[in-house]
């Protein structure tokens, strides 16, 4: 995959061919560069990745191709547990793991940039786990007696 600039050979929309301020020739930097054609993140979000909000755009990407959508450096899970080891190590000494946990795939409960959910979460927690475990959802549903935090999609706590 390569980024749409370096596909079409548009290197000056990055590059002054002659001289820059910037390193590599860069005619601005970080998320200034990046954010000149992609969409800012909104400003006021209850959750944000660190790398994204501090603007450190190639902590993840590789601005001119990758092997990875979305011009990631490392497949999802690498990547993540590059700086989240704190994840990685309990995950892999549990006996029992989420599915999609083990297999590396966080951005199918987590957003990568921004998110109006604590801990990037792409919905609150009983939403987002219903999307999958729909069975559990209608056998709570079906259920004459409820636990309540089952019952309120509370799956955390």
């Amino acid at each position: 995959m390569k980024h749409q600039p370096v596909e079409s050979g548009e290197c000056i929309s990055c590059h002054d061919p002659h001289q820059a301020s910037n390193t590599n020739l860069l005619v601005k930097t970080g998320k200034d560069l990046c954010f000149d054609c992609h969409d800012a993140f909104p400003d006021k979000a209850k959750s944000k990745h660190q790398p994204a909000e501090n603007g450190e755009c190639l902590t993840c990407h590789n601005p001119h191709s990758a092997d990875q959508k979305g011009l990631l450096v490392k497949p999802d899970g690498k990547l993540c547990f590059d700086c989240n080891d704190n994840i990685e190590k309990p995950l892999l000494a549990a006996k029992v793991k989420h599915l999609p946990a083990e297999n590396g795939e966080c951005n199918s409960c987590h957003k990568p940039h921004t998110s109006e959910v604590p801990k990037l979460l792409a919905k609150p927690d009983g939403k987002l786990c219903f999307d999958c475990h729909e069975d559990m959802q209608k056998q709570i549903a079906s259920g004459k007696v409820k636990h309540q935090p089952a019952e309120n999609r509370e799956c955390l706590s």
